[in-house]
C-alpha cells in the first residue's frame, strides 16, 4: 500500500513549530536517550516592515537506541502499532512535515550509519546503510530539519509560507 502524504499532511490541523520539537523530543525519550540536544538556526527577517523569526533549520540529537529495524520498520508504517502500548497513534513523524520541507535523519550505531531524507516524496527504500567503524560510545541519532514553512509571528502558531 502507498500512503499520499501530501494529502495525509493537509488533514493535520494546528500543527505548530512546537508540536514538531515535542514530537521529536518525546520519540527521543521513548529511544531511550540519556541526552538530548537541540540547535536551532534562526534569522531575523523584514517583513512588510516588521522584524519576525524565521526558522532556517532545527537540529535535534540524542543518543537513544537510534533507528534500529524495528524502528525503521515501525516509521515506514503509516499508523504503525509498534508503540501502541505507550499511547503513541503512528502518525507523528507527519507534523515534521506540516512545518519542514526535509528532514534528514542519520543514526550511528555501533557498526553502521542508517540514514535517509524524509520529505513528501520518501520511499522506504530512501534508508540507506553503511558499513562503519563508529568509535562513538554511545549510539547518535541526529534529525536536521531544514527549508522551514513557517515564520513565527505569535509563538503558538505560526503562519504557513507559501
Amino acid at each position: 500500500m502507498q500512503v499520499n502524504l501530501k494529502r495525509q499532511i493537509s488533514e493535520l490541523k494546528n500543527i505548530s513549530l512546537q508540536t514538531v520539537l515535542f514530537e521529536a523530543v518525546v520519540n527521543s525519550i521513548q529511544a531511550g536517550a540519556t541526552k538530548i540536544s537541540l540547535d536551532f538556526d534562526l534569522a531575523k527577517e523584514l517583513i512588510e516592515g516588521n522584524t519576525d523569526s524565521s526558522v532556517n533549520s532545527v537540529k535535534i540529537t540524542d543518543n537513544g537506541v537510534g533507528f534500529t529495524a524495528e524502528n525503521i520498520s515501525s516509521f515506514c508504517v503509516l499508523g504503525s502499532d509498534y508503540k501502541l502500548n505507550r499511547g503513541c497513534k503512528g502518525f507523528g513523524r507527519l507534523t515534521y512535515l506540516c512545518v519542514f520541507n526535509k528532514i534528514h535523519i542519520e543514526s550511528q550505531l555501533k557498526d553502521r550509519t542508517i540514514s535517509c531524507d524524509f520529505n513528501l516524496d520518501f520511499k522506504a527504500s530512501d534508508f540507506k546503510e553503511e558499513v562503519a567503524d563508529n568509535t562513538n560510545k554511545y549510539n547518535i541519532t541526529t534529525l536536521n530539519f531544514t527549508l522551514s514553512l513557517i515564520h513565527i509571528s505569535e509563538p503558538t502558531r505560526p503562519e504557513r509560507i507559501s
